[in-house]
């Protein structure tokens, strides 16, 4: 988990290069305007300054996708408030997104990210950065709000995953 970690492991990378790459997985909302469970598509995302133009090539996207900004943090944002503050301008938060556009891209290999929000600006998660060890993994820990919204969050990217390939 982490950008760092992604970037660790995006340069082990087996030799073939992929056709194009979907990034899926589960992001947090800055403004009010997306809640747990909206699906998002990336337009593009941000890292300490630095923008990355998502191509996207999904053939078939459904009515309930939002096109976004996002921006890549290098850690956990838990804090509602610190979410609002850094999200100016942006309309999500992930931990990896930003990586996987960097290696890729100048790769020639068309990536798109489609993520599912799993909290909102509206309330605080667990700090959950002493849970995380070394290596990015999360520790057992018992964080209700942020279990629930990721399970909310895998479910409806479980259901769009099916929808997208069974087109």
């Amino acid at each position: 988990m982490g950008i760092q970690h992604l970037r660790q492991y995006l340069q082990q990378w087996p030799g073939h290069r992929p056709t194009n790459v979907l990034l899926m997985g589960l992001c947090g909302s800055s403004p009010p305007k997306y809640g747990v469970g909206d699906i998002v598509l990336y337009q593009s995302c941000m890292y300490e300054g630095n923008l990355q133009e998502c191509d996207i090539q999904i053939p078939y996207i459904p009515n309930n996708v939002h096109l976004v900004k996002g921006l890549t943090s290098d850690r956990l944002i838990w804090s509602a408030a610190e979410k609002r503050h850094l999200g100016r301008g942006v309309d999500v938060v992930d931990m990896e997104g930003f990586a996987a556009l960097e290696f890729f891209l100048p790769q020639g290999v068309p990536t798109a990210m489609l993520q599912v929000v799993s909290d909102d600006e509206h309330h605080d998660i667990p700090d959950l950065t002493p849970a995380f060890n070394s290596d990015g993994s999360l520790q057992p820990l018992a964080a209700t709000r942020l279990i629930r919204g990721s399970l909310v969050g895998l479910k409806v990217l479980e259901q769009v995953t099916k929808l997208l390939f069974s087109q």
